[in-house]
């Protein structure tokens, strides 16, 4: 299974699991990553769950 960090504003990192069923999104509120909303349920509308990867 694939990994992803999440590096939130402060540094902190977070490690998680990301099932291939599940979208960057899905996995970061599974695992309580702070300020990913996901108000519009993934439909990229809204963008509050903006990010960048690296």
């Amino acid at each position: 299974m694939p990994a992803v960090i999440y590096i939130e504003h402060n540094g902190d990192t977070i490690r998680a699991e990301a099932p291939l069923n599940r979208n960057l999104m899905q996995v970061a509120l599974d695992n309580s990553v702070a300020g990913i909303l996901g108000d519009c349920g993934g439909s990229c509308s809204c963008a509050t769950c903006h990010g960048y990867d690296d």
